[in-house]
């Protein structure tokens, strides 16, 4: 149960990090 609670945590994390790198790049190519 708690690993299963990391899991989710962890794939919202990487979420909210692919999402910022996205917003850097799009900034810097603009």
């Amino acid at each position: 149960m708690g690993s299963q609670l990391d899991d989710s945590l962890e794939s919202v994390l990487e979420a909210k990090v692919n999402e910022n790198t996205s917003d850097i790049e799009y900034r810097m190519a603009n």
